[in-house]
């Protein structure tokens, strides 16, 4: 394993993390990119200063642990992980075809991992006012449950809601964070509802991915466009 480097401020590599091709479809097709792989370089996106990979980890806790395992064997880590997918409700007080921000990433039995702490609370206001301006959405924050298995069940999703108190569920979030935390990675989440994670959900979000994708490739494209690095720090442009 390659220890991480010091690099110029002026430069830095992100990584756009996706868990099922659904999710990628939008900014794949944006670029050119039909076919999902474990890693694509993103030349159309990159720049001097931004080296852009779009990683495709597959879904749940041990593709996404196999994916992250076989990317630190053979690269270096990431200066930034964007990761974007969807995500089913817990809290039913939330709507479908929302964007979130995710500010804390929890699985039962484990230590919960604050993601947007290290990147600081202004950076983050930033991060949720530029894209409420650029796309004219609003986006909430939101902290997300991590499970083995998928949730079909309105009353287990209720149970999961009251003992957790997350307002969101996937299976590979928190795998992510975990990675990101061990390497001194950055990590910014970003989810779209699909569904209220019970009987309806699987049609729920079949009927919806496409919108979602899009929604989410389109906020992930508008951050790339003013997000730098100053003196260690990620900044948007004025």
């Amino acid at each position: 394993m390659q220890q991480k480097q010091e690099q110029p401020l002026e430069s830095a590599k992100v990584w756009l993390v996706a868990a099922h091709p659904a999710e990628s479809w939008w900014l794949r097709n944006r670029l050119d990119l039909p076919n999902p792989g474990l890693l694509s370089r993103l030349k159309e996106i990159s720049s001097e200063q931004l080296k852009v990979e779009l990683i495709q980890t597959g879904v749940g806790r041990q593709m996404a642990i196999n994916c992250l395992n076989r990317l630190t064997e053979a690269l270096q880590p990431p200066d930034l992980v964007i990761n974007f997918g969807f995500s089913g409700i817990l809290d039913t007080n939330e709507k479908l075809s929302s964007l979130f921000l995710i500010t804390k990433s929890i699985t039962p039995n484990k230590p919960e991992i604050p993601l947007l702490s290290a990147l600081g609370t202004e950076f983050c206001q930033q991060t949720k006012h530029l894209i409420e301006k650029l796309l004219s959405v609003p986006v909430y924050l939101a902290t997300v449950l991590t499970v083995e298995e998928p949730i079909a069940d309105s009353r287990q999703r209720d149970f999961l809601f009251h003992k957790h108190l997350a307002s969101l569920v996937d299976m590979e979030l928190y795998y992510l964070a975990d990675w990101c935390k061990k390497y001194d990675v950055d990590l910014l989440s970003l989810k779209a509802t699909s569904d209220y994670a019970d009987k309806n959900g699987k049609n729920s979000l079949t009927s919806q991915s496409k919108k979602l994708s899009k929604l989410l490739g389109q906020a992930v494209l508008k951050l790339l466009n003013n997000i730098f690095i100053n003196q260690g720090k990620w900044r948007f442009q004025s």
